[in-house]
């Protein structure tokens, strides 16, 4: 019992971190609810749980979403889920789980990143619904029965790649999906201190494109050697990344560079991604 009472005074006793209240007040005033994910450890000594918190948060989302509802241990989990819903009418069903930003301490970077998301997740859900009532009207113009007409499956969801106290690593993922499954990729790579975008020379200095295409070259060469493993050559074959290049940062810090389905292989062969074998850029600013 005294153990109890001792915990319930230590869990009242968390500070709550001054950047959460706006977060919150942001959240009401759009109708959403956004669960707590950092809060100041109480005692030092949660330190030296730093790096296998890391790891495991690194590794596992359902891991992560558990330990930011555990006050004591969400120190570095910045990401939350800000809206989510599912619905059907007929044309389509929609499932949604849109992440947001939270206790970075870079209120700008927060904001700009959440209305981005949702901006274009809604746009993504809008755009992708007009297309399902514009293929079941076509479908009964032409004689379709409206009660064999194959609805459109339309899901968005997200995942944390990876976390530490200088940067941020996610993945929003739109899948849309009729008699073949089309999925859109957006990466966002962050700076936390400064509030900027990643990019591949902050991460693999100013060589990066020599590093990425070589690497990519071998692994494609040494995948090529299975039978089954098939990428498209000449024209529409690899030919070297450009400052578009889409990538995220792996649970080991790694850089993993990402091609679309048919980019440079065919749609049988899904998304490829790269991992690049060069340690992180100390400096997450960049510079």
């Amino acid at each position: 019992m005294k153990r109890r009472q001792a915990s319930r005074r230590a869990y009242q006793a968390v500070e709550i971190p001054p950047e959460l209240e706006s977060v919150v007040e942001r959240a009401l005033r759009q109708g959403r609810t956004c669960r707590r994910w950092r809060v100041r450890p109480l005692w030092s000594a949660a330190a030296m749980l730093l790096l296998g918190f890391i790891a495991l948060l690194n590794v596992s989302r359902a891991f992560a979403e558990l330990v930011g509802e555990v006050p004591l241990l969400g120190p570095l989990a910045r990401l939350c889920t800000i809206r989510e819903y599912s619905r059907s009418n007929g044309d389509d069903e929609v499932n949604v789980r849109i992440p947001a930003l939270a206790g970075t301490g870079n209120p700008v970077l927060e904001e700009r990143i959440n209305a981005e998301i949702l901006q274009r997740m809604n746009d993504q859900v809008a755009a992708a619904e007009r297309r399902a009532r514009e293929a079941r009207e076509a479908r009964i113009a032409t004689g379709g029965d409206p009660n064999e007409v194959i609805p459109v499956f339309i899901d968005i969801d997200y995942e944390l790649k990876y976390t530490s106290a200088e940067r941020i690593s996610f993945v929003v993922t739109k899948t849309e999906t009729l008699a073949n499954a089309y999925s859109e990729q957006y990466f966002y790579n962050l700076a936390l201190p400064d509030g900027r975008d990643l990019q591949l020379s902050d991460l693999l200095g100013p060589d990066f494109k020599r590093i990425v295409d070589t690497e990519v070259e071998r692994q494609i060469a040494e995948r090529g050697k299975d039978p089954d493993v098939v990428f498209f050559e000449g024209e529409n074959g690899f030919r070297g990344i450009d400052d578009r290049q889409k990538f995220f940062i792996d649970a080991d810090g790694q850089v993993v560079v990402v091609f679309a389905k048919y980019e440079i292989a065919p749609g049988s062969m899904g998304i490829q991604t790269f991992k690049i074998p060069a340690p992180l850029s100390g400096n997450s600013s960049g510079r």
